[in-house]
């Protein structure tokens, strides 16, 4: 029940989490059956998901860790979606 509630609040409030040297402010993760999820929003204006991704994946693996040391569970995917492409 207490996992469900940060899962909650992080989908509605943003949940800021401390990891080493600055504080991350992860966009949405959510829980399914088999893992949690990532899922992270960007508005820069790229031509491809190949560049956003060359941008942000050292972003996401510090997200990645964050969630897994505070809820304890694997994170199965990690998805960036781009306003300026409109897609992921």
């Amino acid at each position: 029940a207490l996992q469900m509630k940060r899962i909650q609040y992080a989908l509605v409030q943003r949940l800021p989490v401390q990891l080493l040297h600055g504080l991350l402010v992860i966009d949405v993760f959510f829980e399914e059956e088999d893992g949690l999820v990532l899922l992270d929003y960007k508005t820069d204006a790229v031509s491809s998901m190949e560049e956003l991704w060359n941008r942000y994946e050292t972003q996401l693996d510090y997200y990645q860790e964050a969630v897994q040391k505070l809820l304890g569970k694997p994170v199965k995917e990690r998805i960036l979606y781009s306003f300026h492409l409109e897609r992921y």
